[in-house]
C-alpha cells in the first residue's frame, strides 16, 4: 500500500511565506543521498513577514504494493507529481524545480533521483486547523524496461489510495507582536563607516511595522552624547546620517528604539 513511500515522502514539501515575489527556482541538494525528505521539519514563520524555505526530496525508484489476489508486488515508479497543497495560507505559494511539479524517475543503476520545492510568500493568515500543511502527491507505477531504458506505466489502473501520498507537515505562523517579543524580528541595525576616521556615520535599519523612532549616541561610560527623535516612520528600510561632531577616538554605541517599546537594538561604532 505504498507504505514505504508514505513514510519516505514526508513530502513536507511546501511551506513558505516570503516576499510578495514569485518563488525562486531551487536546485536539488546533492548532499542528500538517502531516500527521504529534508529537512524533516520547517522553521516557524511570521504573519505579514517574508518567508522562504527549500524542501529537498530523494525519490525512490520502486516500492511494494499489496494487490489482491496477487499479494505483495514490487512495482517500479515512473514519476512523482506534486498535486496540491489545499490549505496553504493566503499570501503563500510554491514553485518546483520542474515546470509542472512532475519528476520523471531515472532507473539507471547508481542514479539518485532528487527533487526540490521552494516555498515563499508573505502569509496573511495562520495555518489551520492544527498548524499543519497538507500536501498531496501522486506516483505513476509501472515497469522499467532495461532494454529500451523506458519506464512503462501499468496498463491497469490502481486504486487512488495506492498511488496517492498524503503528508501533513507542521508550519507555525506567529503574529508579528509575538515574534517581536521573542526577539525573532530585529531592526537589522548597521552603522557605517565602521570604524570611522572622522567622517559622519550613516545609520541604517528597517522597521517591521510603522512606528516612531529615537536614536541615541552613547559613549563607553554610558553617557548619552546625542539624541535624535525621528518621529513616525513607515515600515521598511530607513537611513539616517548622524550629525558630525567632534568626538575623541574610542568605542561608541548607537541605540535605535521604537516608541512602542517593542524593539530596541544597539550597534557598536568605533571612531579612530
Amino acid at each position: 500500500m505504498f507504505q514505504s513511500l508514505r513514510s519516505i515522502f514526508s513530502l513536507a514539501v511546501i511551506l513558505m511565506a516570503g516576499f510578495s515575489l514569485s518563488a525562486q527556482v531551487c536546485t536539488p541538494d546533492v548532499q542528500y543521498v538517502e531516500v527521504g525528505l529534508y529537512p524533516d521539519s520547517l522553521p516557524n514563520g511570521t504573519i505579514g513577514f517574508a518567508y522562504e524555505q527549500v524542501i529537498h526530496v530523494v525519490i525512490p525508484q520502486d516500492t511494494n504494493v499489496t494487490l489482491a489476489p496477487f499479494g505483495v508486488l514490487q512495482v517500479d515508479l515512473c514519476s512523482l507529481k506534486l498535486d496540491s497543497i489545499p490549505n496553504l495560507p493566503a499570501g503563500m505559494t510554491y514553485e518546483c524545480n520542474t515546470a509542472d511539479c512532475t519528476w520523471e524517475i531515472d532507473h539507471t543503476a547508481g542514479v539518485i533521483n532528487r527533487a526540490c520545492v521552494t516555498l515563499t510568500g508573505t502569509p496573511t493568515e495562520a495555518v489551520s486547523p492544527d498548524d499543519s500543511i497538507v500536501v498531496y502527491a501522486s506516483v505513476t507505477p509501472g515497469a522499467f524496461n532495461a532494454t529500451s531504458g523506458n519506464c512503462d506505466p501499468l496498463t491497469i489502473a490502481l486504486p487512488s489510495n495506492l498511488t496517492t501520498i498524503v503528508y501533513k507537515t507542521a508550519l507555525k505562523l506567529e503574529d508579528a507582536n509575538t515574534a517581536i517579543r521573542k526577539g525573532l524580528i530585529t531592526l537589522g541595525l548597521t552603522v557605517s563607516p565602521n570604524p570611522s576616521h572622522g567622517e559622519s556615520a550613516v545609520i541604517r535599519y528597517s522597521l517591521p511595522q510603522p512606528d516612531a523612532v529615537s536614536i541615541r549616541l552613547i559613549n563607553s561610560q554610558g553617557q548619552v552624547l546625542n539624541s535624535l527623535a525621528m518621529g513616525y516612520q513607515q515600515a521598511g528600510p530607513q537611513e539616517v546620517a548622524l550629525p558630525q561632531q567632534d568626538l575623541p577616538a574610542g568605542v561608541y554605541f548607537l541605540e535605535v528604539s521604537t516608541q512602542s517599546g517593542q524593539i530596541r537594538q544597539t550597534s557598536t561604532w568605533i571612531r579612530q
